[in-house]
Order: C-alpha cells, then structure tokens, then sequence
C-alpha cells in the first residue's frame, strides 16, 4: 500500500513516513491467517511482491523481483501481467501499453503461475481482450503456460520438498560462474530453462530489430524457437539472438528431454511448426 499522492503527513517529517505507513500490516498480521512458510505456501498464497507501475521498465524490475524473492526463500513467486498501477492524473502519465503487456505475458509464461489483472485504471491500460493481436498474442503465451505445466509440477514438488525456487539465480545452478552471480535480468525456470525477459520498448516501429544479448554458462544450449545451438562446452558465452513478440529469448541445455517436450507440445498446439 503506498500513501496517496494528495497527502501530507500530519507530523510534517516525511523522512521515515514510508515506513510508518506501512505498519497497517501489522494490524493485518494479528487478524488475518497466512502460511508464513514460503518452503510450503501453496499457489492461492503465491507471493506477489508490489503493485508495479504499468510501465516497461517496471517489467524489468519484475524480473528482479522473481530472482531476488527466489534467493530470499519465496519459492512461488508471480506477478500482475502488465503491472497494476495506473496514474493519468498529476501529469505522471503511467498506463499500460500493448507492447509491454505482451512481453510481461512472455515472461509470466514461464514463472509459476499466469495471471492476468486489469490494473487500477482498467480504462486507460491495454489489456489482453483489447484487439486482435492482443488476444492471438495471449491466447499463445497461455498456451505455452499450458505447455509447461507437468514440468512446473515437479518444480512445485521441490519448492515444498527442499525449498527450492521454481525461479532461480542463474548462480544457483552455476556457482562457480563468477559472470552468472552478476547477471541480474535472466533467470532458470528450474534447472531446464534460460529466460531472458525483454525489457525494452521499441522506439522504431515499425522497423524493430528486438535483439536481445543475453548471457549463457558453459555448456551447449538450444534456442527454444528455432532449434539452434549456442553456447560451448568449454565455456561460457555472451551471445545476441532475435526475440521478436511471441517468441522471447528462452533456451534449455542442448539434449535436454524437458526441451524437447515442450517443442512437442508447443508444435502440437500450433504454437511451432
């Protein structure tokens, strides 16, 4: 909760008032029942950090949110797709965009859980009925939502077994990586797949390369929409591929069984050809 834009605080400090605003909350622990336990909350309890601004910049801090709640020991982590917060007035000129809704849709896609909201200002903020290339768009990040579920099953199992988060650090994985423990905006869905959000909104339109420049830890690994291989087995790589919308920078280790079920059921779906 944050304190509204048209106030002042009665002792006159705003230094600390964020703070002391927020203690309402302990009102809501003493009255209210929640699992505390983030090894073990099931997904009606999923955490959802903050009410992001719908802006796409904020899709980034989204993603840092993901990894650093996963660090942290929330291991179902979420968001609004799209963000939530709206502000037309004061000349602030936050709202959501049609771009930045469907990169969110892309990231989401591949987190624990899928879920839209209007947002405070439903008028004002693209959503994902808003036109056809909204729907189409939706309808196939859901689909690859869909696609994943009986992997996410297992990573749920773990989340409750052993703590761990469904998405992780890339160091969780690669600890050795001096390079991986700085990388900030990708992260693993388990252990099977690199996502690289895109957090950048394209200036150009309609001539928008959407490169992307992402980093891989050593081994060989497969782009998830075009079946290409990066990457080495002796090391690590910075490569840049394209992620036009519909198709964000994933990749799973080449070989990988869990990849190559999800290609399966992503061409089944017609998804991919």
């Amino acid at each position: 909760m944050a304190q509204p834009l048209p106030s002042s605080l009665g002792s006159g400090q705003p230094r600390g008032g964020q703070r002391s605003w927020k203690r309402w909350g302990d009102l809501g622990v003493s009255s209210l029942w929640a699992h505390q336990v983030a090894q073990t909350c099931d997904l009606l309890l999923a955490r959802r950090p903050a009410d992001y601004l719908g802006q796409i910049r904020r899709l980034g801090e989204r993603a840092y949110g993901l990894i650093n709640g996963g660090l942290s020991g929330i291991s179902l982590n979420h968001s609004d797709i799209g963000g939530y917060t709206s502000l037309s007035k004061y000349n602030l000129g936050y709202k959501r965009e049609s771009e930045q809704l469907k990169r969110w849709a892309e990231m989401s896609a591949f987190t624990a859980l899928f879920r839209t909201h209007e947002g405070n200002q439903p008028g004002i903020n693209a959503q994902v009925y808003t036109d056809k290339s909204a729907m189409q768009h939706f309808g196939r990040m859901s689909k690859v939502f869909k696609a994943l579920a009986s992997y996410r099953k297992t990573l749920f199992k773990d989340a409750e077994s052993k703590g761990w988060p469904v998405v992780r650090h890339l160091a969780l994985h690669y600890p050795g990586d001096a390079k991986a423990w700085t990388v900030d905006d990708q992260f693993l869905l388990g252990d099977q797949f690199l996502v690289a959000p895109i957090k950048n909104k394209c200036f150009t339109k309609p001539f928008c390369p959407y490169d992307k420049t992402l980093y891989l830890p050593k081994g060989e690994w497969t782009h998830l929409w075009s079946g290409k291989s990066y990457g080495s087995a002796f090391g690590s790589e910075t490569v840049k591929i394209k992620a036009p919308i519909g198709e964000p920078a994933v990749f799973y280790p080449k070989g990988s069984a869990v990849g190559a079920d999800l290609v399966s059921k992503l061409k089944a779906a017609g998804v991919m050809k």
